[in-house]
């Protein structure tokens, strides 16, 4: 039987929500949830700015918002209600960040 408790905070309870996925990752040193966005997002990747600019370009075609990817912009500070970089800002504790993206055809 899995278990199915979690310390993540879902915007509505998990049996309602269409998919619900979660991963860890016990890491070497201790760091906070922005230290870690600020890492991975740190040098966005020549492939995956492409990949990007491909998702924006077609799926403006049909009406899907274009998000632009990872600027690399390195946060201090991050608080509810603010962005890092497409993502809206639901949540905010030293060891996690709830991070959402809204659109027509599907919310992350």
């Amino acid at each position: 039987m899995l278990n199915t408790t979690t310390p993540v905070v879902t915007l509505r309870p998990q049996p309602e929500l269409d998919y619900y996925d979660s991963r860890s990752v016990t890491l070497p040193t201790a760091i906070t949830s922005l230290e870690a966005w600020n890492l991975m997002t740190a040098e966005p990747r020549p492939l995956m700015r492409l990949a990007f600019k491909t998702r924006d370009t077609i799926s403006a075609l049909f009406g899907v918002k274009r998000i632009g990817g990872f600027s690399g912009a390195r946060r201090e500070t991050v608080k509810v209600g603010d962005r890092l970089d497409f993502f809206l800002v639901e949540d905010n504790a030293p060891e996690m960040l709830v991070l959402t993206e809204r659109d027509r055809h599907l919310d992350v």
